[in-house]
């Protein structure tokens, strides 16, 4: 049985990286009975913010988050230690950031093949400047690299040309195959949705420019709404104000049956200005909505296929957005035609295929 771990900082976590390692693993776990699988967080993980398969194992190195650069080599001390205690085979980390931990385990006598797996794009670091000498240090110490997408790989491949050998894009799984694969209740609305934390990177701002640019005749007749909290809101409730948008923007904030919003939705916009992947617009297309997306770096251009399922619109171009936007609130027959093909190509998403895709890179460790 091959022994493979999978390092976090916390899968107590609700955010998109401890999801997809949730899903990522509950389906080796379903299609692999050759695998002991566990997820070990840095601190407070031996409960997942997300459900996860029986067969999958949680594990912390310490129930106490702390911070420094004493404490990150006494973390590091730990991951050594549990390493030599527990064999693993394969040692996954889930995010680059983990490499600032696992310079001792390169090391190791017998060591374990070790794999990152990068959650976000190249090109922006989030405001951490670790996570740049991370991924540096992950190119060293590495054996594989896993991105999550072709231009990320591009990306890696441009700034890290040495290492091609170890990059590999592998998408991740898509968690809402289940809703794509049954009948969904026919209740579409006027309403254009969109989902995300508040922040500069969701570019909510710019949502409400390209909103704004819309003629009044026609996004009077519909309701933009917006879910999710975070730091940006009192800047957005400025800009609704600014832009006369109250009769037609609502900030639902957290939403406990996000569900239901996509439901009585009609289409999805993405207005990031970057992603990691872009999730969302896989749980968006598995509730049958077209999606209207800027073709950020990176994900969405490889997810949508510009007038089939969706539009994808140059970066940052809020005149264009609010045309392609409009032109699929007024025109039933491009909006019933794209909701028809919001499945296409989407099984390239799905658990099995995934795994499948995992599997084989595990194979090639001899």
């Amino acid at each position: 049985m091959k022994n493979i771990v999978f390092i976090t900082g916390s899968q107590a976590r609700t955010g998109g990286t401890e999801r997809v390692c949730a899903d990522l693993c509950n389906n080796l776990a379903y299609y692999q009975d050759n695998y002991k699988i566990t997820i070990l967080s840095l601190y407070n993980g031996k409960v997942s913010g997300f459900p996860v398969n029986d067969n999958v194992i949680l594990d912390e190195l310490t129930n106490n988050e702390s911070s420094g650069y004493i404490n990150n080599l006494y973390l590091s001390y730990l991951l050594t230690k549990y390493i030599i205690k527990n064999k693993p085979d394969i040692v996954v980390g889930v995010e680059s950031l983990i490499f600032l931990n696992m310079v001792f385990t390169r090391f190791l006598p017998n060591r374990p093949k070790i794999v990152c797996w990068e959650h976000f794009n190249l090109k922006v670091n989030l405001g951490v400047k670790l996570r740049d000498y991370a991924r540096a240090l992950a190119t060293v110490l590495a054996d594989k690299i896993v991105v999550l997408s072709k231009e990320d790989e591009s990306y890696w491949t441009d700034k890290f040309y040495k290492v091609n050998h170890k990059l590999i894009h592998i998408y991740n799984p898509n968690p809402f195959e289940k809703i794509a694969n049954n009948s969904l209740t026919n209740r579409a609305e006027k309403t254009i949705f969109a989902a995300g934390r508040l922040t500069y990177q969701k570019g909510f701002d710019i949502l409400l420019e390209s909103w704004s640019k819309i003629p009044i005749t026609v996004r009077g007749k519909w309701t933009l709404k917006i879910a999710g909290e975070g730091e940006d809101r009192a800047k957005l409730e400025r800009l609704i104000q600014q832009y006369k948008l109250t009769d037609s923007v609502v900030l639902l904030g957290h939403c406990k049956n996000i569900a239901d919003e996509y439901e009585s939705a009609s289409i999805f916009v993405l207005p990031s200005r970057f992603e990691g992947f872009g999730l969302v617009l896989l749980e968006a297309l598995s509730y049958r909505l077209p999606v209207v997306s800027f073709n950020c770096p990176a994900g969405p251009s490889e997810i949508i296929f510009d007038g089939i399922n969706g539009f994808l619109i140059e970066n940052g171009d809020t005149q264009s957005f609010s045309i392609k936007l409009s032109h699929l609130m007024e025109n039933e027959t491009t909006l019933n035609s794209m909701k028809n093909n919001s499945k296409y190509k989407l099984d390239r998403f799905n658990g099995q295929a995934i795994a499948k895709a995992w599997t084989t890179l595990f194979n090639e460790f001899k």
